[in-house]
């Protein structure tokens, strides 16, 4: 029961709500909870193969998301080499 209310709960925190980070993380949660709870529901009806395909499926949409929030897809660390 927790699990469905802590996002509720956190989009009432006036802090969450000013900081975009805060609601990213909120929303990264939602959709989490929501691929589990349809992967829950799928693998007993159509068996284990239908979550080794809808595991592509699950990286693409997160590149798709991460693409267009505009964040990078993979950080690139800065250090001392000059570039």
């Amino acid at each position: 029961m927790w699990g469905r209310a802590l996002p509720f709960a956190a989009i009432l925190n006036p802090v969450v709500r000013r900081e975009a980070f805060a609601l990213r993380i909120v929303g990264v949660c939602v959709l989490t909870g929501i691929v589990l709870h349809v992967a829950w529901l799928t693998a007993p009806a159509f068996g284990a193969r239908a979550l080794i395909a809808a595991a592509p499926a699950a990286l693409l949409l997160t590149m798709f998301f991460a693409a267009v929030s505009g964040a990078p897809i993979i950080a690139h660390a800065r250090g001392s080499h000059g570039h």
